[in-house]
């Protein structure tokens, strides 16, 4: 999944050739160099646009592009030795050989560029298409509109690209919402919004901007509201503080436009969120969380920064024959995985209310037990760490080819699902990624049932219901945002999905359920809900 993660963000990065644009110098009896540059097609049609570019000996450089007929002419040149050097985006460049041209030479060279096979390129075209139709569509534009539509935007877009030697800088929000991002970059640039302009009416063209702002921002809520379930997972929230705490997110993130949501996707869920409010939001968390919860944050800050890289520290044994003193000062510190996992037991301990004193022994008693467990566990070495992604992404594989029917894929995917719900909270885990989980622990689970009256656990019950509910709800949410932000979803694809999404379940908020959920997903998704290139996208990150 990861992979296909990184693919589906790869999609809208397209990368160019580049272009120096610089004016022709005259001089007195100078010479020409002129040419065409030809597709290398049996039809040999012109190219146009095309840079070219000539370079003399002591590196100096003149640049001119090709007209509608793929000519181009430098006139005014001094004598000397030139190359001749050709780009275009699309196609393969190609470099004359160096030749020496005298005052008054006039030297016409041919050139023929084959094209590339440029995914990047085709994909953008592709897409562009995608969205004509869809603004069709909700204008009720007809055919022949929305093919000149499409192509004024894609001309546009193209143009803007070589005027900034090809940087996806032009259209920076595709970096951090993919397809949703491009084309808001494209809707912020001027001339690329003059392109929509030529065939919506200005009411039409700013219906579009705010629809498409506003998916912008539904990607938005719904990474606020994963990056809260995981904090509700980890600092048990109260339903106040899930609430302030994504007012909060959302009203630092609107004003952050550098930031790239993407990474939260990329890796441990506890070390992105970690990295991502206190490394790149520098947002503070006091306001919202109470003591201890802010004490779990602290600790959770430094221990994903990579502070406690090797586990449990080791410490000096004193031998036997040390005296008293000695062996006071030589008692092991806790470990910062020993810290952290005590103060998210402890915030979590906090919610069950005013416990007597045999209870709160007996909660320490098992808070202690479950964090010893947990420490001495066995860590899985990398090959049973990746074992799960091998498993789902063969099960994902096989059903893209069609080697098993979507039934039997289900039935796979479930059966890893339910190993996911058996092993939340136990022992097993990988170093640092599953500590926030801890809480679930079936010693401390029991610990607590046994401490609470009938009426005082079915309360609790209730409440975890309903952490859980929101869990849930937020990962459906992210399902469904992050598919609209990839494919751009119309409005009747979105209610099919979100119908698809609304039965799905996520075992742990972690990078597994993550991973299981998006499977699911997909393979619940019937391929007739999407169209062609949508199919094509998700056909190549199976």
């Amino acid at each position: 999944m990861t992979r296909f993660i990184y693919l589906l963000i790869a999609i809208v990065y397209i990368s160019t050739s580049t272009c120096i644009v610089l004016g022709k110098e005259n001089a007195v009896n100078g010479a020409t160099i002129r040419g065409e540059v030809l597709e290398l097609t049996r039809k040999n049609n012109p190219i146009e646009g095309a840079t070219v570019k000539i370079v003399n000996s002591a590196e100096k450089e003149w640049t001119v592009k090709t007209d509608a007929k793929g000519e181009y002419e430098f006139t005014g040149l001094p004598a000397g030795r030139y190359t001749v050097k050709i780009s275009k985006r699309g196609y393969n460049p190609r470099n004359g050989k160096s030749k020496f041209v005298a005052a008054g030479d006039d030297r016409f060279e041919r050139f023929k560029m084959s094209k590339k096979d440029d995914f990047e390129t085709r994909f953008a075209e592709i897409l562009l298409q995608h969205v004509a139709e869809d603004i069709g569509k909700r204008y009720k534009l007809n055919a022949s509109i929305v093919k000149k539509l499409h192509k004024s935007i894609f001309e546009a877009f193209d143009t803007v690209l070589d005027q900034k030697n090809g940087e996806t800088a032009a259209f920076a929000e595709g970096e951090k919402y993919a397809s949703i991002g491009m084309i808001i970059g494209m809707l912020s640039h001027p001339d690329c919004r003059a392109a929509f302009a030529k065939y919506l009416t200005e009411t039409q063209l700013q219906d579009y901007i705010n629809f498409t702002k506003a998916r912008q921002q539904q990607v938005r809520q719904a990474f606020v509201d994963i990056i809260t379930a995981f904090l509700d997972q980890t600092l048990s929230l109260t339903v106040d503080q899930r609430e302030n705490l994504v007012k909060l997110l959302l009203d630092t993130i609107n004003d952050k436009q550098d930031l790239n949501f993407m990474n939260i996707m990329n890796g441990p869920l506890p070390k992105e969120v970690s990295d991502l409010l206190h490394n790149q939001l520098h947002i503070s968390l006091d306001s919202v969380l109470n003591q201890t919860q802010s004490k779990i944050w602290e600790v959770m800050i430094d221990f994903y920064d990579g502070k406690d890289l090797v586990g449990i520290e080791t410490f000096e044994v004193p031998s036997e024959n040390a005296d008293e003193k000695d062996k006071i000062d030589k008692v092991p510190p806790k470990s910062q995985k020993w810290i952290l996992a005590e103060t998210i037991l402890t915030a979590h301990t906090e919610q069950l209310g005013s416990l007597n004193e045999s209870a709160s022994k007996r909660l320490k008693l098992a808070t202690k037990g479950v964090i010893q467990q947990y420490l001495e566990a066995r860590i899985p070495d990398i090959d049973e760490h990746f074992k799960f992604s091998e498993e789902l992404g063969a099960i994902m594989q096989a059903f893209m080819f069609q080697n098993i029917t979507r039934e039997q894929a289900a039935e796979k995917l479930e059966a890893m699902k339910k190993e996911l719900w058996d092993k939340r909270g136990t022992n097993e885990r990988w170093d640092k990624i599953e500590l926030p989980q801890i809480t679930n622990h079936p010693l401390y689970q029991q610990a607590i049932k046994d401490v609470l009256s009938e009426d005082a656990y079915l309360q609790y019950i209730a409440r975890q219901a309903e952490h859980e509910n929101f869990r849930i709800q937020a990962s459906r949410n992210l399902a469904l945002a992050f598919i609209d932000m990839i494919v751009l979803l119309n409005e009747v694809q979105q209610q099919q999905i979100k119908m698809i999404t609304a039965q799905l379940t996520i075992p742990s908020l972690n990078h597994k359920g993550l991973q299981m959920m998006f499977a699911e997903l997909f393979i619940r998704m019937d391929d007739e809900i999407l169209s062609p290139w949508q199919q094509s996208v998700f056909k190549r990150g199976r």
